[in-house]
């Protein structure tokens, strides 16, 4: 059974079990020790009546004593001690008993609780007053913190929009702006709320794929900033930077967007994207810092845009217009609309190319070949003799000297009118023919010298005649009046001559002619629509015949039919087929070569790249006549080429010369594998575009190179290559003017340098040693009447004297020599004579010793003298002029310089003649009277000097740029400006300008020649003014020309001569002497001449009453009155 006690100090009851009756126990709550009694509830009374209200109290029991126990001990028993306890301890010897089980007293049994000890309510106070501060100081950090909640959510927000985080800036300023309506920034948060989503959107990666959503955000954006309590946010001096920082971002990816976008298709879509984005242009205008400069990439990126959407709509336009055009094609139609389509680059487009396709075509049903009607050969024109040439500076061989009874192999060579037939092997002349227009020539090698031919084309701009001359003795086999333009070159096709020709009003179709070449019989021709221009290329290998339009459509024959049209757009422009022609005339040379054992035809393309590279790649025409480039190789070259067999010698854009293999590689497609290749034997800098091979094998080498001819030897071995080479050079030929004439074991150049002009070399290509060397000729003579004697001038130098009296037309009048040729020399010499008429002066620039010098020299009625006098590093700047008593010199650094026969002609340096313009243009010099001379500064000052005190006297700026200077009177000089305006001056420069009137000057306005003319019978001064093409007599005080008369290409003036005060001679190119006189400029006699060879300047009018009239060839032909 359990009993139930209680603690006496704090009435905590316990459960005990009964044999705990009498221990001690300690209570768990108080800590109280106290003998454990059993707590009796009293019963109530059996009335009625409630009980009392007075507790009951506890029994009458001795108070325990309260023993110092360790806290962990609640119960215990006593046992025997050593000492005696006290009477209060005797009381009972049971032990304590552990803690009972706690139960609440009731209030009916309980006795009444003491009162607190002091202590317990001290603690209970002091707990009061701290909680009652607590709640104090609380509920004051909680008003604060909610005062100051607004301020910390916005610094929140704006730290997140500065640092680039707009999703949680715009949350933030979001809930801002709804919790705080009445928060003075409220308004701010709103706009800010905005600005943020705006940006977040803006900066999204989505945005660069489709960046039409950010942009309809940046208008719902404008549009919501319209408000007024929103608007003034949008200044920028306060959010308009993030704005245009939103606005270009924005604008960045849209045209990035769009342009990635646009195409043929969409061109009409993103044009009007492009129009949507106007708004934000404007928008990045008005907000841009004035301290940042205006995006110049993006207005570019904006530009280009606009013009490719520009370019696509004309595209469109274009295409439209194209295909209408070439409903019904032609081939002037295709020609004219292929150069629309390149010039707009176009021509790769494929919607294009299908035009174009279409349109050849149509076209190949209307090539039709037309036999000629008229079947007459061609007409024998007999030799031309020199017999006519008055006398010659040059002895040749007698033209009608006796043949080699054996054919030999005849070198041709052509110049000044004059055409010589060299001996190949000894270098002999075998024979001269005077020809006068050379025309074009090309070689027709056959197998034995007696069939070597060549055809000589002549083209004017009234016929076209193609001859057949023989080579043995220089004979015209047959000449053809083609009724035709002849386009490109000639090409021979087994016994046939083909080329490309149009007819001279321009109407009938371009075609393929065909002549027969034993005869000169004109067959027909392939018609080809009207074509621009065209060459025929032969195939070596195969019976095709190409023909190449306008170097866009390659026409195929298997001649004379089946034709085929076949585009290769890009890749042909003309065509050479003699590998051994160097002519640097073509941009793009197509070279055919049979390569390998099955003969594969193929072609070398060299493309030119910059001014001195060219680009080597393969083009082969293959019999299904396709065209295809995807062999290319990007090797550059410098120069020609050189084939020997198999292999191609080049030099490459590094000076690397290279040895390649010319065969097909295992895959099958043409390559140029490298055999070997070595460093070149010249210094790195050189540019090897004007190399030209002669020889090239295995063993050794020869090219040319600037005028130098150069032999490498090479240590050749085949498993290993070149291993070493070695190179001289043999010798300066000067500058090639042909493509070298190669003949078994010898070439023959043509070759010119600045003393002697048409000189040909014959190279023993074994040893490179020079056979044999002959010169051709001499260069345009001037003559001129002095002293009674007539001299004559040529352009090496060489002064020759002749008695007039002597003369008689058609008899052969010796020369005498006056003065050699000049050595050295670097310009044409200029023949000068004083006002007196009392000296001759030749003034030449020559280069001795590596120095550059002025020779000097004078005749006079006395003596010849000649001075060489070095010049300053500068050459003259104009012609000199020549007084009385001393040479005026400007030189081109600026310096007048004089120089007289006083002081040996040493050069006196005076002050700079360019006195207003500091650029190097040319002056014009005149003399005025007898002591004075006006000259230009280059450009459109003039300054008058007295050529006594050696100082400029005065000065006037013509208000355009001078072409000519001259003096018309002791008192008047007459200018010519660059629009034809002609004004005169007063001789001190200090009067107004008159107006002279106004010529038309032609397109080479440079080579204008002023001629001063005395005073008419009716007082007034007057000029004639030379142009190339055309002649003007003016006088002064009238605004016009009086008379005017032009000339065509083949009549151009070569000199002009008065001949008395009313009468002035022409002599033309067509060596016909015109008369016209000066009053009215009608023609007063006419004296047509037929020469052997052209005019080379204005003829003389000797005393005796003859012509003279110096040719090209260096004669000089007299002609009775």
């Amino acid at each position: 059974m359990s009993i139930t006690t209680e603690c006496p100090e704090c009435q905590s009851r316990y459960f005990l079990n009964r044999d705990m009756l009498g221990k001690k126990m300690r209570c768990p709550t108080c800590k109280t020790v106290f003998l454990i009694a059993e707590l009796v509830a009293e019963k109530s009374p059996p009335t009625s009546d409630p009980p009392s209200a007075t507790p009951s109290t506890p029994p009458n029991l001795p108070k325990p004593a309260k023993p110092d126990l360790s806290p962990k001990e609640f119960v215990w028993s006593e046992g025997q001690d050593l000492h005696p306890p006290s009477v209060e301890d005797t009381a009972s010897s049971e032990e304590l008993t552990p803690p009972p089980f706690f139960i609440p007293p009731k209030v009916n049994v309980l006795p009444p609780k003491q009162k607190l000890s002091p202590n317990r309510i001290l603690a209970i106070v002091s707990m009061l007053v701290i909680i009652a501060g607590g709640v104090v100081a609380g509920a004051v950090y909680l008003k604060q913190h909610l005062a100051l909640a607004p301020d910390r959510l916005w610094e929140s927000a704006e730290a997140d929009f500065k640092k680039k985080n707009f999703e949680a800036a715009k949350t933030q300023f979001e809930e801002f702006a709804k919790s705080y309506p009445t928060n003075p920034k409220q308004k701010e948060a709103q706009f800010l709320a905005e600005l943020s989503q705006l940006r977040a959107q803006v900066d999204s990666i989505v945005t660069r794929k489709d960046p039409q959503p950010a942009i309809d955000r940046l208008m719902a954006f404008l549009r919501r900033t319209e408000d007024k309590d929103l608007k003034p946010f949008t200044a920028k001096d306060r959010y308009g930077v993030e704005i245009w920082q939103a606005a270009s971002r924005l604008q960045e990816d849209a045209v990035d967007y769009l342009t990635a976008k646009l195409n043929a298709e969409t061109v009409a879509a993103v044009k009007k994207e492009l129009t949507n984005l106007v708004p934000i242009q404007t928008l990045i205008g008005e907000l841009r810092p004035l301290e940042v400069a205006p995006d110049q990439q993006a207005e570019q990126a904006i530009l280009a845009l606009n013009k490719r959407i520009e370019d696509l709509e004309q595209r469109l336009v274009f295409i439209e217009d194209w295909r209408k055009r070439l409903e019904k094609p032609d081939d002037s139609s295709i020609r004219k609309i292929r150069e629309e389509a390149i010039s707009r680059k176009l021509e790769n487009d494929p919607e294009v190319r299908k035009i174009f396709t279409d349109a050849e075509s149509g076209l190949q049903k209307l090539f039709v070949y037309e036999p000629y009607k008229d079947l007459t050969p061609g007409k024998a024109v007999p030799d031309r003799k020199l017999s006519g040439l008055v006398f010659a500076l040059k002895a040749y061989d007698d033209p009608e000297r006796r043949f080699l009874e054996e054919p030999k192999r005849i070198f041709i060579a052509s110049t000044l009118g004059l055409l010589y037939g060299y001996e190949a092997e000894s270098g002999e002349l075998a024979w001269v023919q005077s020809i006068g227009d050379p025309g074009e020539w090309y070689e027709l090698r056959g197998n034995t010298p007696a069939e070597d031919r060549h055809l000589v084309v002549h083209r004017t701009a009234q016929e076209n005649t193609i001859e057949l001359r023989e080579n043995q003795q220089g004979k015209i086999l047959w000449s053809q009046k083609l009724p035709f333009r002849i386009s490109g070159s000639p090409r021979v096709y087994g016994e046939k001559i083909l080329f490309a020709g149009k007819s001279f009003d321009g109407v009938a179709a371009v075609a393929v002619w065909e002549i027969e070449l034993r005869t000169g019989t004109i067959l027909g021709a392939m018609k080809l629509g009207s074509a621009r221009s065209g060459e025929v290329l032969v195939e070596p290998t195969s019976s095709s015949v190409y023909w190449i339009a306008d170097g866009r459509a390659a026409y195929v024959f298997r001649w004379p039919s089946d034709v085929q049209i076949k585009e290769a757009p890009r890749l042909i422009d003309s065509i050479m087929l003699d590998p051994s022609d160097t002519s640097t005339g073509s941009q793009n040379l197509i070279w055919p070569i049979s390569t390998g054992e099955n003969k594969t035809p193929l072609a070398i393309r060299i493309q030119p790249r910059g001014e001195h590279r060219r680009a080597l790649r393969w083009l082969k025409l293959s019999n299904d006549a396709k065209a295809s480039s995807d062999a290319e190789s990007p090797l550059l070259i410098q120069g020609s080429i050189a084939i020997d067999g198999d292999r191609i010698a080049l030099v490459d854009e590094t000076n690397q010369m290279q040895v390649r293999q010319l065969a097909a590689n295992s895959s099958g497609r043409e390559s140029l594998p490298i055999v070997t290749q070595f460093g070149f034997p010249k210094e790195e800098s050189s540019n090897f575009d004007s190399l030209t091979w002669l020889r090239f094998r295995e063993t050794d080498a020869l090219y040319y190179h600037q005028g130098d001819l150069w032999q490498i030897r090479f240590g050749f071995q085949r498993t290993q290559g070149v291993t070493h080479s070695t190179a001289k050079l043999i010798g300066n030929l000067g500058r090639l003017e042909r493509a070298p004439w190669l003949f078994g074991e010898s070439a023959i150049l043509q070759t010119a340098t600045e003393t002697q002009k048409c000189v040909l070399t014959s190279i023993d290509l074994q040893t490179g040693k020079i056979r044999w060397k002959r010169q051709l000729g001499c260069q345009s003579p001037e003559l001129v009447n002095w002293m009674n004697k007539v001299w004559m001038f040529d352009r090496n130098g060489r002064i020759y004297q002749f008695d007039p009296a002597k003369f008689n037309d058609g008899l052969t009048i010796q020369s005498t020599s006056f003065a050699d040729s000049i050595e050295g020399l670097i310009d044409v010499p200029i023949r000068l004579m004083s006002p007196n008429g009392q000296s001759l002066v030749q003034v030449a620039q020559i280069r001795k010793a590596g120095e550059l010098m002025l020779l000097i020299r004078v005749l006079d009625a006395e003596k010849f003298e000649q001075y060489a006098i070095k010049l300053p590093p500068a050459a003259l700047a104009a012609t000199p002029l020549l007084t009385d008593q001393e040479l005026i010199l400007p030189l081109l650094d600026g310096r007048l310089y004089r120089s007289g026969r006083a002081n040996n002609f040493a050069l006196e340096p005076g002050p700079n003649w360019r006195v207003g313009n500091t650029s190097p243009g040319n002056a014009l010099l005149a003399r005025i009277g007898a002591d004075k001379f006006a000259i230009t500064d280059g450009d459109r000052q003039v300054n008058i000097w007295d050529s006594t005190a050696f100082e400029m006297i005065g000065k006037f700026t013509n208000p355009r740029r001078i072409l000519a200077l001259a003096s018309i009177s002791e008192t008047q000089i007459l200018l010519l400006d660059e629009t034809g305006e002609m004004t005169t001056r007063d001789s001190q420069g200090s009067g107004p300008a008159t107006s002279a009137g106004k010529i038309t000057l032609n397109k080479n306005a440079w080579q204008v020649r002023v001629h001063a003319l005395p005073f008419s019978s009716a007082g007034k001064p007057g000029w004639v003014v030379i142009q190339p093409d055309r002649m003007d007599i003016c006088y002064l005080g009238e605004t016009k020309p009086r008379a005017s008369k032009t000339f065509d290409d083949s009549e151009m003036i070569l000199g002009a001569t008065l001949a008395d005060t009313d009468t002035v001679q022409l002599t033309l190119a067509s060596g016909q002497i015109e008369t016209i006189g000066l009053s009215d400029g009608n023609l007063r006699s006419q004296k047509p001449v037929s020469y052997p060879t052209a005019p080379s300047s204005g003829a003389l009018f000797s005393p005796n009453g003859s012509y003279l009239i110096p040719m090209l060839d260096g004669t000089v032909q007299v002609i009775g009155k």
